[in-house]
This record gives structure tokens, C-alpha cells and sequence, in this order.
């Protein structure tokens, strides 16, 4: 069995621990998957347990109860391994309210947390150990488990550097913007690059006080080294580095478009939905012509509707004909909508003739705007409000 990790310890293991260290040890390599070690405080079970660590092959992941412990445990095992990668993986919120409600106070409470950067920093650093080396003991607490991303897709998005590997400069800027790092000229901090000539400065998610500077001669890594951030001296020279990404919530592309766009047909039926309803409640549609245009592509709104302007803009934004009354106060947003049109009619031919307008000055499905004052459509009996909508639908339709 080879070595992975190298026990450094002032004492050996004494009484009942070199018992417990060969039957725990036999136990595992002989595929035992639950084991308990009992013993009162200050016996030495940590030190027992870290000695069955020394004598197996695999990395090891220690869970703690709560964050106290956890941060003894990391204590203990990083003077006891001080050669391999000890890292500590625990929630990084030191406060977290979620949101909530009050029945009997009608009271709403807003999601508020505050994240510890230190600590997000030591997560970090422990996902990228444990992707980079086995010799790592990684030590978290059950909430760890909770608000992480896809390991895979975290995984994959890793980037390898080498020197002498042909990769243009301009390709890595693009890849460290898509692994979420944002460049920075003065506020140089971590999850932050920089660039200077052929020279690219990265300070990984993992780091704080040391960077890595990667540097070109046209297309051609030239030279990779670690640098003191503070000083900006060479610490050291290296022949690859492996970049992870500046946050552990990445997605592919595949994962992403998909949800775009089905967040984008849910919010068009939301949209058509919501508005129709509200129309034939003001104005008192026939259903049958609701279902019409419930069936097409075209929103109808209302006035005096809270929050409109933003609606119908969104409308517009999936490339939809509206068809909008008069808003009140509002004239002037709607009007610089892309390619918009409000028109003020009295009657159903100018109503009519106004959105033809639209429809020939524009030539486009995205800027059919007709718009009728409410007052005065309300002056109509149904059966003309219907013959209105029938125009312009048959007006869309024919485009």
C-alpha cells in the first residue's frame, strides 16, 4: 500500500489507540462501510483516527455536527498532516434570515444573509484540493451540503495552463470572464485578473495574498509564476497551473439556454394570461373573442393597471403586437418603447387606420401599438368594442 499521507506526531500510539488503529484499519480495507469509535474526552480519538488516515490510501472527508467542532477537527489534522492538503468546507453565511411571513401581523420578511469571504475563500480551496490531489482531508460540517452547484459542471469548467502550450491571450480573457472572474485595474482582489501588455494576473478563488501571472509571447505561454500580491515578487516559477472556477454555482450552456428559454415561455403565457383577463373584465369582452386572441400571438392590456409600462415592455422584448389603451401619466415611456406607437382615437376607423400607420411606417410584427382612449371605448356598446378588436386582429393577421 503506498504512502499518501505523512503523519507528523510528537507521541505514538499508546494503550487501547493501537488496537482501535488495526481493527479500524483492517475494517476498511476489508470494505466495512459503518464503523464507531467510542472513547471518553481527552483519550485521544482524534489522534487514533488520524493514524487510520495515515495508514489508508484514499481521500478523506470528515463531518462534524456543527461549525465548532468542525473548526477543532481542521485544528488538529492540519498540525497532524502539515505535508498534505488539510481544507476546511463549511457554510460561509455568518448570518442567514430567511424569507418569511407573520399571519398575525400581516407582516412580510425579506431573505437577508451576510456571506463571510474568508470562508468562502477555505471552500474554494478545499474543492480545488480535492480535484487536484488525493492526498487531501477535507473537513465540513452537514450544512456543507447544502447551496452548492453541479460538481461536473464545476469541474468542467476548470482551465489547465502550461507553459509553451499555444493559447492566445485573448481566449483566456474570454474564458476567465465565463468562469465568473471580473478584471480589475485598482481593486485587484480575489476572483479578480488584470492585464498588462502579454502579461494576465489572476488572484484565484482560492487565494487572497498570492496570484498567478501568466505571460505570452504572441499566441505561446511563455512563463507562469506565483506572485505576492502585496509586493508583487516571484515566489515561484511554474510549468502548469489549474485555474477553477471564481464561484462553485457554474452551469454549461446547454443547461442555460434551456432555461432561458423556459423562462421566456412562461413568461409570455403569464403575460397574455393575466392581461386578457383583466380586459374582459374592464370591458366586458364576449369569451369567444378572448379566446381568439388567447390563442394568438397578440397582448391586449388594460389601463390603470400598476406596473403596465413594464409589461408591455416585455411584451414588445419577445417580439409581439400590442394593442394598448391610453396610459395615463405614462405616455411618454410607452412612446419611447422600441419602435412604439400610442395613438389617441375617438372612433373605431381612426383606431383602425392608426394601427395600419403602425403597420406601414414599421413593416414589422414587433411595433404594432393601437391605442384607444378607455373613456371613451367604454362608450361603445360590446358589440362594437368586438368589431374593433376583429379589425385589428384581421390587421395583424395579414402582415
Amino acid at each position: 500500500m503506498g504512502k499518501l499521507f505523512d503523519l507528523k506526531a510528537p507521541f505514538a500510539p499508546y494503550g487501547d489507540q493501537i488496537k482501535a488503529i488495526e481493527r479500524l484499519t483492517f475494517n476498511l480495507e476489508n470494505g466495512v462501510k459503518e464503523q464507531t469509535l467510542l472513547g471518553a474526552t481527552g483519550t485521544g480519538k482524534t489522534f487514533t483516527i488520524a493514524n487510520v488516515i495515515n495508514n489508508i490510501d484514499k481521500p478523506v472527508l470528515v463531518l462534524a455536527h456543527n461549525k465548532t467542532l468542525a473548526g477543532q477537527l481542521y485544528s488538529e489534522l492540519k498540525k497532524l498532516f502539515p505535508n498534505n492538503r488539510v481544507e476546511y468546507f463549511i457554510s460561509y453565511y455568518d448570518y442567514y434570515q430567511p424569507e418569511a411571513y407573520v399571519p398575525s401581523k400581516d407582516m412580510y420578511i425579506e431573505k437577508d444573509a451576510s456571506i463571510n469571504d474568508e470562508i468562502d475563500e477555505m471552500r474554494h480551496a478545499a474543492t480545488s484540493s480535492i480535484l487536484e490531489r488525493r492526498d487531501t482531508i477535507i473537513v465540513a460540517s452537514v450544512s456543507c451540503i447544502y447551496g452548492i452547484g453541479d460538481p461536473d459542471d464545476y469541474a468542467n469548467s476548470m482551465i489547465t495552463l502550461r507553459v509553451g502550450e499555444a493559447y492566445g491571450r485573448n481566449h483566456l480573457l474570454e474564458q476567465l470572464v465565463e468562469m465568473q472572474y471580473t478584471r480589475s485595474t485598482y481593486e485587484f482582489i480575489r476572483g479578480s485578473f488584470r492585464v498588462k501588455g502579454d502579461n494576465v494576473d489572476i488572484i484565484p478563488a482560492s487565494e487572497h495574498a498570492k496570484g498567478i501571472r501568466v505571460s505570452f509571447f504572441d499566441d505561446e505561454i511563455e512563463k507562469i509564476s506565483a506572485f505576492d500580491v502585496a509586493s508583487g515578487k516571484t515566489i515561484t516559477n511554474l510549468k502548469f497551473i489549474s485555474i477553477f472556477p471564481a464561484t462553485h454555482f457554474m452551469t454549461n450552456p446547454v443547461k442555460l439556454e434551456e432555461a432561458i428559454k423556459r423562462i421566456q415561455n412562461e413568461l409570455e403565457e403569464s403575460i397574455k394570461h393575466l392581461c386578457l383577463e383583466d380586459y374582459v373584465q374592464l370591458l366586458g369582452f364576449r369569451r369567444d373573442v378572448a379566446d381568439v386572441f388567447a390563442a394568438s400571438d397578440i397582448y391586449v392590456f388594460p389601463s390603470h393597471q400598476e406596473g403596465l409600462p413594464v409589461a408591455l415592455m416585455e411584451a414588445m422584448s419577445v417580439g409581439m403586437p400590442v394593442v394598448c389603451s391610453k396610459i395615463r401619466g405614462n405616455i411618454d415611456l410607452i412612446q419611447d418603447g422600441e419602435g412604439g406607437y400610442l395613438f389617441d382615437s375617438k372612433n373605431a376607423k381612426s383606431l383602425v387606420a392608426a394601427l395600419n400607420k403602425a403597420l406601414v411606417d414599421n413593416d414589422t410584427r414587433r411595433a404594432q401599438m393601437g391605442a384607444v382612449n378607455i373613456e371613451t371605448m367604454k362608450e361603445f356598446d360590446k358589440e362594437k368594442v368586438n368589431e374593433i378588436m376583429r379589425g385589428i386582429y384581421d390587421s395583424l393577421t395579414h402582415i
